[in-house]
């Protein structure tokens, strides 16, 4: 595939099913139809996950979950 914006290169990742194109000259994120939204649902479903999880730990544990987030789990290959 080819960057809309630089002409660049891209690279296809995959991240708990959703596909996420990178371009590698301008690091532009490119989704096609239909990706955001499974991103929002993703994203819905890990912090309602999370936040049960919190329930049941120490505050300790607690702060250490809030600097997690979906989308630094599910973009971690941007550089």
């Amino acid at each position: 595939m080819i960057c809309p914006k630089c002409n660049d290169s891209m690279v296809t990742y995959e991240r708990n099913g959703v596909h996420v194109d990178q371009c590698r000259g301008c690091q532009g994120l490119y989704l096609d139809p239909g990706e955001l939204e499974q991103l929002v649902r993703a994203s819905s479903k890990y912090y309602r996950h999370k936040r049960k999880g919190t329930e049941e730990h120490d505050d300790k544990k607690r702060k250490r979950d809030k600097d997690d987030g979906f989308f630094e789990d599910i973009l971690d290959f941007i550089i």
